[in-house]
């Protein structure tokens, strides 16, 4: 994944339990509004992911009015690891 100045990206370890309150932080950042229907789509795509198959993991877009982050997530064995990139959104100016 590039990095610039516009671009970032982070990646870790969290554990299960933390995963949809760490994505719903992620997605005020980026001024998303982050809710049950989103949450559910999350847990659903986690299901056959594993974290040693880079092809096995799970991408969930975060496109908010502040900044697009993608969120990749793969199950380990107690806790999930996670990627995330996000970039700024140009600012748009008026007069």
């Amino acid at each position: 994944m590039a990095e610039s100045d516009r671009e970032r990206a982070v990646e870790g370890w969290i554990w299960n339990e933390n995963v949809q309150p760490f994505l719903a932080l992620l997605a005020r950042y980026a001024g998303y509004d982050f809710d049950g229907t989103d949450w559910q789509a999350v847990e659903l795509g986690l299901e056959a992911t594993d974290d040693e198959h880079l092809d096995r993991w799970y991408s969930y877009p975060l496109v908010g009015s502040d900044h697009h982050l993608e969120v990749r997530l793969a199950k380990a064995w107690v806790a999930m690891r996670f990627l995330s990139a996000w970039r700024e959104l140009p600012t748009l100016s008026c007069c």
